[in-house]
């Protein structure tokens, strides 16, 4: 979530404070917390497990979040966080990936002026 625009902070944490008072939401996600932590953070969700899980995660906090009546605005912020990322597998992290491509990409397609070194 640090990477994720403030729109989304919400969202992030209405979902980490509902599995901390929702009896078995994360365990309804089938993630087990000895997981290979690592490999999750290296990967995100573009793992086929780990975006299998987080959508079902986020399925899990939009119903705990029905169930304990959050505000709409809650749960529309995280609705749209899980459409815009969760639901496609990918973080806000990419967000910055694309960005960070798009630019080097810009570089490299740059004509560089006569006389002038790279």
């Amino acid at each position: 979530m640090d990477a994720a625009e403030a729109l989304w902070h919400q969202a992030g944490t209405a979902c980490g404070g509902d599995f901390g008072d929702e009896a078995g939401a994360g365990g309804g996600a089938g993630w087990d917390c000895g997981s290979p932590w690592e490999w999750a953070a290296r990967h995100g969700p573009t793992d086929p497990l780990i975006g299998d899980v987080s959508v079902k995660c986020f399925e899990a906090a939009d119903a705990a979040l029905a169930r304990l009546a959050a505000p709409r605005l809650v749960r529309d912020a995280v609705a749209g966080f899980a459409e815009r990322y969760v639901t496609r597998y990918r973080c806000p992290a990419d967000d910055r990936l694309d960005e960070a491509r798009a630019a080097a990409s810009a570089c490299d397609s740059a004509p560089i002026s006569e006389g002038v070194s790279p």
